[in-house]
């Protein structure tokens, strides 16, 4: 995260020279690092008293694991039926991801994190989530915390559709394409 975060700062110094906003997108664990860089980049912006605007102007997310614990009590219910990601593959990607810090930090894991910048810069989160995903009872969660702090975002939750399913439109299954529309 360092780096992604010093990344971060290179482009919104870019952007504020230039005159441009920055859209941070991305699926699955890059949508955790989206979200990530997004509160990294909200309080820099609050704390930069010569930024009228937040350089970053919005996050689109598919499928992002908001609470690395994986402790949501759905999350079991879905398990099951998702048949691309399990228990054992979320545990293990998350204990590699979390380097020295605890799954719960809110430094890797957003939900846990103080999403009020968000509102406060005037950013928008969007999110696509596939309801027979395991990732999919926190990152709703996610989306409701994120409306608790009267913050504005279109989310798409469609029921019985996988992780990342929008990226199935190259392979023209109907719901990947409209999910992508």
């Amino acid at each position: 995260m360092p780096h992604l975060q010093r990344l971060y700062h290179t482009l919104a110094e870019q952007s504020k020279r230039g005159g441009w906003r920055i859209t941070l997108m991305g699926d699955s664990s890059g949508a955790n690092i989206a979200l990530l860089l997004g509160i990294y980049s909200t309080f820099e912006f609050l704390n930069d008293n010569d930024a009228e605007v937040c350089p970053l102007e919005n996050i689109m997310v598919m499928s992002p694991p908001t609470d690395l614990r994986n402790q949501n009590p759905g999350f079991n219910v879905i398990d099951h039926g998702d048949s691309i990601l399990s228990r054992n593959v979320i545990e293990e990607v998350a204990n590699r991801w979390k380097g020295k810090w605890q799954l719960s930090d809110p430094k890797i894991s957003p939900l846990l994190a103080d999403l009020s910048g968000f509102r406060l810069a005037k950013m928008k989160v969007d999110g696509v989530v596939g309801k027979t995903n395991v990732l999919a009872p926190a990152a709703i969660l996610f989306r409701k915390r994120l409306s608790e702090f009267g913050f504005a975002g279109d989310w798409l939750e469609w029921e019985k559709q996988m992780h990342c399913f929008p990226l199935l439109f190259s392979h023209h299954v109907s719901e990947g394409v409209a999910g992508k529309n």
